[in-house]
């Protein structure tokens, strides 16, 4: 390397004398936990959050922080409504309610947590529709509590505290104000913890009328080993449980008598009932479905509390443990399904099967959605937390609905790294998948999945053995500030028997498919050591795009996109541009100022600055108190400041003056620094202390000015990646404020900083901002034009109207949404009733002083007719009435002839004209008839023609025109 220039730091502090003013300026317990724990979940949304507030002294910046989704799947089955319109998944502490048709999460239901129980898990285990009545919900949890709840109104009717971890739960009609449940000692998840089966009254007790109360009567059934299931036999009359290699069979009858237990060869894992017959079946460790006939016909078992084999049958295709079984709504078939992401379908009497493969992740639930006379489907609940529908006549997936798929083999994963990247061209997050070999495109705003890539080609099998399959892992990822490239990492480490494979890859944005397509693939690009970071140029320079990488080769590599124009086309791949040799170590970390004119190199001690265009190096910033620096950005859009962050403590550069400005040491070792897009200041996160069970990130914002946080947050968090949020997501804020979206240690997405909203779940998304749909013209009406009764007045509408379609519009939202949402009916009864039946207008009268009323026919005629913008306009009887008067009167008028006196001589002559003609006479413009009085007798009374004034009896005709100075008499013949 070249010859450094070091400097002595300036206005740093002494780590102890730091460290005692970090303890000193520590929130207190009550202001900096603010929103920690479990934080709470919004009704009508699926996403988590929650606010922290700045320490004493710094109570200026407020972050808040929306969870995108759980870190946690539940292995409880999803439960279908009794209509099948909606089903409900468990989500952490929360109960979501999902429409079967579209997926969308509609409803969240989530419990208050009992005093005292804030450090016991809330997570709720196991759900059932309430058998007395289809519009409860009863659910079971972690804290011990069974909750009662009125779905349909989102309303928790009751709580039942057993203060027991609940792990299963059932009831049965024939069973009122009863159920189930096992329950274990301790919550390690220990395999050999020992468990008891309860039966619990749900009866409420009349001496208090406390939401959480204990429930009455609680009988304990028998003792199991670590539960794993529970269920009650079709006619209601027995009960079993299996925990360990052992299943437990009770009479409900006869509860006091206990369990009478038969043993299996393996652990098993799931229980599942048939649906019309006394025979259950189960699932074990080893892949095996066992159809157990134990139970007999007798009420009794004489053989209670003793050990013995039963008769059984077994089916077995599985390679490892089954996860989930069920059997169809006739009980001929048996579901089954587990790590290999495929379904087996058996045929319960001849042992038959079939499949459907591949379904994307392994199988965590499985249930049968019954409607009745309708056809029948298999809902499957992966570990990636995606649903599949199943049509069982073809064997297909009908429909899937998924957030963002979780990371089944977080486990395994041998990188704390998580790939994390912006595309501000469609406003959606590039995430890792639940296959290590792919990401995912998931979009915030409207809270859907909108892609996968697939980043290298991998089967997806399960485990041969019990070593898992060593598949591609995408480590890195970046996209550019245009969003146009994105460069991706995949590698996959070697072992005795092949070497490793590291890739770099460049990605293609295609606009009219809107997909991402391979360009560029770079095997080794750093030889065979890993590559440590990489980076785009930022969009402030006008320079080609570049990428740069470091690796643990000791070359700090810049990448350019190459263009080579060919007739018709433009081929555009990306080479290497020049690279950068360090000699007294491998580069840890690599950044770009905003300007694109000076790149930082980070090498242990030492952090250099280049000239990129010509790769000529500036200066060696480097100090004794910052031994090892793991990565330096700079700070600001100026670059004239530059952090440098080690393991401990940050170092702030002036680069112009080459002095270190200040410095911070920190009690906890340092995990990210993020640099605000704009500002001169940037957020420190500390690593979370392992030790303890809920992980806490400490964050502190700096400024340039001082080595003082500006504010001080804690989150209940720990961070694989982290990194500055630009996406519109906020409310209208100062341009200072963080923004910031992380991927925890537990695989879930959490958005944070100042001004973060919670995102609205449920709402359509192509819902009509204002205004109702323009009315489709018929064909009728492309032909003959609209009818005068469908006319509407081009004029703006009044406020009286516009209130009146807002009133409108408000109503039909009643009935519009589905009918949990709704609130409850005798609040809304009055306004449900006013837009139902609505009242009809009375008609208006003419006023017989207003000298308007006397003007002729013709004038009236040529005025449009304007009526009130209604949805329909209805035509009463009296107004059709009116036009058959008139045709009644001019079909007489037609076939009678009336006397005329011309000259003193009676002359008869035909009422009226043929289209407007005489016999033989020219063409003239027919005058409309002049309305009478309805009495024949009086002449001279004229009225306005409008659809609500009664027509006269009588309508005088219209003379015949004038031929040479004579009338033609019209023959009758």
């Amino acid at each position: 390397m070249a010859a450094s220039s070091s400097k002595q730091p300036r206005g740093g502090l002494p780590a102890a004398k730091r460290t005692a003013e970090l303890k000193a300026s520590k929130p207190s317990k009550t202001t900096s936990r603010k929103g920690k724990g479990r934080e709470p979940v919004l009704a009508d949304s699926t996403n988590a959050q929650g606010s922290v507030v700045g320490g004493e002294g710094e109570g200026l910046a407020v972050w808040n922080w929306v969870s995108l989704t759980e870190s946690a799947v539940s292995k409880c089955s999803p439960v279908f409504t009794k209509n099948g319109s909606y089903f409900f998944s468990l989500v952490g502490p929360s109960v979501k309610v999902h429409s079967t048709t579209t997926g969308r999460i509609v409803s969240t239901l989530t419990a208050p947590c009992p005093e005292g129980r804030e450090s016991r898990s809330q997570a709720l285990t196991c759900a059932i529709i309430n058998p007395q009545n289809a519009f409860q919900l009863i659910t079971g949890s972690l804290n011990g509590c069974i909750s009662v709840w009125d779905f349909m109104e989102a309303t928790l009717l009751q709580v039942f505290d057993i203060e027991k971890p609940i792990h299963h739960l059932c009831a049965h009609h024939r069973l009122k104000d009863v159920v189930f449940v096992t329950t274990t000692k301790t919550n390690r998840g220990r395999k050999d913890e020992s468990g008891a089966v309860l039966r619990v009254s749900l009866l409420r007790s009349s001496s208090t009328s406390k939401l959480v109360q204990k429930p009455e009567d609680v009988l304990s059934v028998g003792k199991t080993r670590s539960p794993m299931g529970l269920a009650l036999s079709p006619s209601g009359d027995w009960l079993v449980a299996i925990g360990g290699n052992t299943s437990y069979v009770a009479a409900t009858s006869a509860l006091q008598s206990g369990f009478t237990k038969f043993v299996s060869p393996e652990h098993l894992t799931c229980l599942a009932f048939h649906p019309t017959e006394e025979y259950y079946a189960t699932g074990d460790s080893k892949g095996c479905v066992r159809l157990w006939y134990c139970i007999g016909q007798n009420p009794q078992i004489e053989t209670v509390g003793l050990e013995k084999k039963s008769q059984t049958s077994s089916f077995h295709w599985h390679a490892h443990a089954v996860a989930s079984i069920a059997f169809t709504s006739n009980g001929a078939y048996l579901l089954s399904g587990g790590e290999e992401s495929v379904l087996v379908i058996w045929q319960v009497h001849t042992g038959r099967k079939e499949f459907v493969p591949r379904v994307g992740a392994a199988i965590n639930a499985i249930t049968v959605l019954r409607e009745g006379d309708g056809p029948e489907e298999y809902l499957l609940g992966l570990v990636d937390a995606t649903y599949l529908f199943i049509n069982p006549a073809s064997l297909k997936v009908s429909r899937t609905f998924s957030q963002i798929k979780l990371d089944p083999s977080s486990s395994t994963t041998h990188s704390n790294d998580a790939p994390l990247a912006i595309h501000r061209l469609t406003s959606t997050i590039v995430l890792p998948s639940s296959h290590p070999s792919s990401l995912q495109v998931y979009a915030p705003f409207s809270s859907e999945l909108v892609s996968e890539i697939e980043i290298s080609p991998s089967n997806r099998i399960s485990r041969r053995d019990e070593t898992p399959i060593e598949a591609y892992r995408v480590e890195n990822t970046q996209i550019s500030a245009s969003g146009e490239w994105m460069a991706t990492l995949d590698c996959r480490a070697g072992d005795d028997n092949f070497r490793g494979d590291i890739f770099l890859k460049f990605w293609k944005w295609h606009h009219k498919p809107g997909v991402w397509i391979l360009n560029t693939r770079i095997d080794h690009p750093h030889d065979l050591g890993a590559v440590t970071s990489m980076a785009f140029k930022s969009s402030d320079s006008d320079d080609p795009l570049q990428l740069v990488t470091t690796g643990a080769d000791s070359h700090v590599k810049i990448w350019r996109l190459k263009s080579i124009k060919t007739p018709g086309e433009v081929e555009e791949s990306w080479v290497i541009r020049s690279a950068i040799k360090f000699k007294d170590g491998s580069p840890s970390h690599a950044s770009w100022s905003h300007d694109g004119s000076i790149l930082a190199a980070s090498c242990g001690p030492h952090v250099a600055l280049y000239e990129p265009s010509t790769s000529a190096f500036l200066c060696n910033l480097t100090s004794p108190q910052c031994k090892n620096i793991t990565s330096a950005y700079f700070i600001g859009r100026s670059a004239r400041y530059l952090a440098a962050m080690s393991p401990v403590s940050v170092t702030l550069w002036d680069i112009v003056s080459q002095t270190v400005r200040w410095r911070f040491v920190s009690s906890q070792s340092l995990d990210f620094l993020v640099p605000h897009s704009t500002c001169d200041s940037f957020v420190l996160m500390a690593k979370p202390t392992e030790s303890v069970e809920q992980p806490e990130t400490c964050a502190w914002t700096f400024d340039v000015s001082s080595s003082v946080p500006t504010s001080t947050q804690r989150l209940p968090y720990g961070f694989r990646n982290v990194m500055w949020y630009s996406l519109p997501f906020v409310a209208p804020t100062s341009a200072s404020n963080f923004r910031l979206v992380g991927i925890t240690r537990s695989w879930g997405v959490v958005i944070m900083g100042q001004g973060i909203q919670p995102l609205s779940q449920g709402s359509s998304g192509t819902e009509r901002l204002s205004g109702e749909a323009p009315a489709k013209k018929t064909l009728f009406q492309d032909v003959f034009g609209v009818s005068l009764l469908d006319a509407v007045t081009t004029a703006s509408p009044s406020v009286e109207e516009v209130t009146r379609s807002r009133r409108r519009k408000e109503r039909r939202t009643l009935v519009d949404g589905p009918t949990h949402s709704m609130p409850p009916l005798d609040t809304v009864f009055d306004t449900f009733v006013d837009f139902v039946i609505q009242e009809r207008a009375a008609p208006a009268l003419p006023n017989k002083g207003d000298s308007s009323h006397d003007m002729e026919v013709e004038e009236a005629a040529e005025d449009p007719v304007v009526r009130e913008r209604k949805y329909t306009r209805i035509v009463d009887d009296a107004e059709m009435q009116v036009f058959v008067d008139l045709f009644k009167r001019q079909a007489i008028d037609h076939v009678r002839p009336r006397t005329t006196h011309v000259n003193g001589h009676a002359t008869r002559k035909a009422n009226g004209t043929t289209n407007g003609n005489t016999n033989g006479a020219h063409h003239r413009t027919p005058q409309p008839p002049k309305p009478t009085d309805p009495s024949p007798n009086k002449k001279g009374t004229k009225s306005s023609l409008q659809p609500t004034t009664p027509m006269p009896a009588v309508m005088p005709s219209p003379s015949p025109s004038p031929i040479n100075g004579r009338k033609r008499k019209k023959s009758l013949d």
